[in-house]
């Protein structure tokens, strides 16, 4: 019975982490200023980082940046986020919100920039059409500050995107399957 009852109160937990997508501001200008705030601060970042990323978001039709809280115990994980997908092209901003829910094994818990270029017209749309999306991987790292580094490894090219993902904070080692929702942030839009 302390065994289910345990497996309850961490699936629960889990629930309600994987629940907060919260953009830190008052007003709706506030949240929308903070969030292009932090797509910017993260593509310099990720420049920085990887000089060869500038030739693609320069050719790039668009561009997606998410704020992803993920917290990881024995056999499950979730996870929460919020950002934006930019058109190249007309310059138009959609705020999104992500959830995520894993299965497998691991411990940690981090913070990471997940930066997408997306290449062509129709990645664009796949993006802003939202959606779930199915993932397996290993993932590991630990950053406190400026010391530390690491997530999952390199970048990820498919469907005319790229996919990037830095840790800003946390620590952790994983290995799993999961489901990713993005969806509008109607709130923000």
């Amino acid at each position: 019975m302390r065994n289910v009852l345990l497996l309850a109160t961490i699936v629960l937990s889990l629930g309600v982490f994987a629940s907060c997508v919260s953009v830190p501001g008052d007003t709706v200008e506030e949240k929308r200023a903070h969030v292009d705030a932090y797509t910017k601060e993260s593509l310099d970042l990720l420049v920085k980082q990887t000089p060869e990323a500038q030739a693609k978001l320069d050719a790039a039709k668009g561009y997606a940046v998410v704020r992803q809280s993920v917290l990881k115990i024995p056999l499950f994980g979730g996870g929460s986020g919020w950002g934006e997908i930019v058109e190249k092209d007309t310059g138009k901003k959609t705020y999104v919100k992500l959830r995520r829910f894993d299965v497998g094994a691991g411990w940690g818990a981090r913070v990471t920039r997940v930066i997408a270029i997306l290449e062509t017209p129709e990645a664009v749309q796949e993006a802003l059409d939202g959606g779930f999306e199915f993932t397996a991987g290993a993932e590991a790292g630990a950053k406190a500050g400026d010391v530390g580094g690491g997530a999952s490894a390199g970048a990820v090219s498919s469907g005319g995107k790229t996919v990037y993902v830095l840790l800003d904070t946390g620590a952790s080692a994983t290995a799993a399957v999961g489901v990713l929702r993005i969806s509008k942030y109607g709130s923000l839009n």
